[in-house]
């Protein structure tokens, strides 16, 4: 799931994340030869900010913001 900062047009900023987590997972398929069927690539723009830590300066935060993340699916055994 990649996602971006907040601020700017939001279509852009789903296409930004979606190419984000697209280029990881050619990544993942290139270097460590996973089956690309395996592996879903989604942009989720600005839609999902990480919540802000205590204490945390706005520059940290923001920067926390563009990322991609990893969701494990159980799969059901062969």
């Amino acid at each position: 799931r990649g996602h971006t900062g907040q601020g700017g047009d939001e279509q852009a900023n789903v296409a930004l994340s979606l190419r984000r987590s697209q280029a990881v997972k050619q990544y993942f398929v290139a270097v460590h030869s996973i089956d690309p069927d395996r592996v879903h690539a989604e942009g989720f723009g600005s839609s999902q900010p990480t919540p802000k830590k205590p204490m945390e300066n706005p520059r940290a935060y923001r920067a926390r913001q563009a990322r991609v993340e990893f969701v494990l699916l159980e799969s059901n055994p062969l």
